[in-house]
C-alpha cells in the first residue's frame, strides 16, 4: 500500500510551497509576526503532535482556536470554510492532551486537509497582507485548560505534595 500524500512526508502537491512559506513566515522559535505565519505555525503544531506523539500527550487547543479565530484573514469560499470547520471539529476532540482512541487514517486526513486549506488560502491572499498585518496574538494565548490540569489525581482523602 502506498503511503498517503501529506505535508509530513513531503508528498503533498503543496509541500514545496508549504516549506517555502514556513521558511519565510515562521521564526525558529516563538510566535510569528504575521497572521499568516501564525496560521502556518498553528497548522504545523497539530500535525507535529500527531506525527511525533500520536496525540493524547500535549495540549495544542490554542492551535485549533487560532485557526478558527483567523481563518477569515484568508479568502476562503463558504464551502471551504465549512470543510475546514468540520476538520477542526474533529481534531479539537484530541487537542487538550487527553488520550483517546482515534482512527489513524481519519486523523491524517484531517491534518492534511487543515494544512492544505491554510496553505492554499495563504497562496490566494495578496502577499502584501502577509507582511503588513501583524499577529495580534499567538496560538498559545488561545490555549485552553489541558486534560491534565482538569484531572484530579488525588482522592479526597489523599494529600497533594
Amino acid at each position: 500500500m502506498d503511503e498517503a500524500a501529506n505535508f509530513w512526508n513531503h508528498k503533498h502537491p503543496l509541500s514545496a510551497k508549504y516549506e517555502e512559506l514556513y521558511e519565510q513566515q515562521v521564526p525558529d522559535s516563538g510566535g510569528a509576526s504575521t497572521v499568516v505565519g501564525e496560521l502556518l505555525r498553528a497548522a504545523s503544531r497539530i500535525g507535529y503532535d500527531w506525527y511525533n506523539n500520536g496525540w493524547g500527550c500535549n495540549n495544542w487547543s490554542g492551535a485549533v482556536n487560532y485557526i478558527r479565530k483567523h481563518m477569515n484573514e484568508l479568502p476562503l469560499e463558504a464551502d471551504v470554510i465549512r470543510k475546514l470547520n468540520h476538520e477542526l471539529d474533529y481534531v479539537y476532540e484530541y487537542s487538550h492532551g487527553e488520550p483517546a482512541p482515534h482512527d489513524e487514517d481519519r486523523a491524517e486526513f484531517a491534518i492534511t486537509t487543515i494544512t492544505e486549506i491554510v496553505v492554499q488560502g495563504i497562496l490566494d491572499t495578496n502577499p502584501a497582507k502577509w507582511t503588513t498585518k501583524s499577529a495580534d496574538d499567538d496560538m498559545f494565548e488561545l490555549q485552553e485548560e489541558s486534560y491534565f490540569e482538569k484531572r484530579n489525581y488525588f482522592s479526597d482523602d489523599e494529600e497533594e505534595y
